[in-house]
């Protein structure tokens, strides 16, 4: 039985609590957060024990930690807990700040070397429809990989802890906390590092930009594009629509019609493949329990969740310049003007 513990209460922490508990073999001990009500409420909902801190997980006989907790806070948590001979499991992003990620990254290659495994949780690459559009690429069903779009829209998450998404310091906005999905799923579709990267964008109700639309270059030259809103109304759903168009064929789906996704080449008549409803997030987790288990490298490495990061700082940063970015070594000034940025863009480059 591999014991568990959670850092964090919130809507991601309860997604996680509800996938370990659907997995055989594994026992969710212990849920901490600093709201002693949402800890206790989490925890009471699956058998297991309320704490208010991180340093009782740490001190626990768990194995296994999930941080679910706000963006700011994950690159101290997951290497405390790494450090505390912990396997970690830390949600998306990375962090929030592309040079403490790259600590996080180095403590992370350590802690591999004692047998600690971390991962992060990108969940899109677990979710059915986008494993399976990547193995029917991978297979050749479309050809070579030439372009693809990938559209993630919704409203503004207003289920955050205290709001912390509105505050675009710590959250990065829609580009670092939602398009950063497509930016790991689409790098990992292409396997090839981004090389420069485009963004316009606008402002709605928030002072800084809640709808972009950013161009990646891959460094062969191909392209794609991703669509990300907070901007949608609530009428108007949470939806995911994604396209890949290869040298012979393309595959589409969107969220509101994934029980078929849509394979067409050439001529060919259309091609309907009905995908099946799962937990993504089970499989992610069940992905790294297994890892962990078998003493295989994990399915997401943290140079990867790193690269995502990069990308959407750099998202960022052409969004308050108004101009292209290239992927260059980022210094810890520059990391810094982007966080400045974000906050403070230009009214030119958010199209006031």
């Amino acid at each position: 039985m591999t014991r568990v513990g959670i850092l964090g209460a919130g809507f991601i922490a309860r997604a996680h609590a509800a996938a370990y508990a659907s997995l055989p073999g594994i026992e969710l001990a212990v849920v901490a957060d600093p709201r002693a009500g949402a800890a206790e409420a989490l925890a009471r909902a699956y058998g297991a024990r309320a704490a208010t801190s991180a340093e009782a997980v740490w001190e626990s006989d768990v194995e296994v930690v999930s941080v679910c907790t706000p963006t700011p806070t994950h690159v101290d948590l997951s290497l405390a807990g790494l450090r505390a001979g912990k396997h970690v499991l830390c949600e998306k992003p990375i962090a929030g700040d592309v040079v403490e990620a790259e600590a996080l990254v180095a403590g992370a290659r350590e802690a591999e070397a004692r047998g600690v495994r971390f991962m992060v949780g990108h969940v899109s690459r677990f979710e059915a429809d986008h494993l399976r559009a990547k193995e029917l690429l991978d297979r050749g069903d479309i050809g070579p990989l030439a372009m693809a779009h990938q559209s993630i829209t919704g409203s503004f998450p207003e289920w955050s802890s205290e709001g912390w998404f509105a505050d675009a310091a710590k959250s990065g906005g829609p580009l670092v906390d939602l398009a950063i999905h497509s930016f790991d799923y689409l790098s990992w579709l292409f396997a090839e590092p981004v090389e420069r990267v485009s963004v316009a964008g606008v402002r709605s109700k928030l002072a800084f930009p809640t709808y972009a639309l950013t161009t990646l270059r891959f460094v062969s030259g191909r392209i794609a594009t991703v669509e990300v809103s907070w901007a949608h109304t609530r009428s108007d759903g949470f939806n995911v629509r994604t396209e890949l168009t290869g040298t012979r064929g393309r595959i589409a789906w969107t969220y509101r019609d994934i029980a078929a996704m849509r394979v067409s080449r050439g001529d060919s008549p259309v091609q309907e493949i009905i995908m099946p409803g799962e937990n993504s997030f089970a499989a992610e987790i069940k992905a790294f329990i297994d890892a962990i288990r078998a003493d295989k490298p994990v399915p997401v490495p943290a140079e990867e969740a790193l690269a995502a990061l990069r990308i959407a700082a750099a998202a960022n940063e052409s969004l308050a310049r108004g101009t292209p970015v290239s992927l260059a070594p980022v210094t810890a000034a520059r990391a810094a003007h982007a966080r400045q940025a974000i906050v403070h863009p230009t009214d030119e480059a958010v199209g006031r």
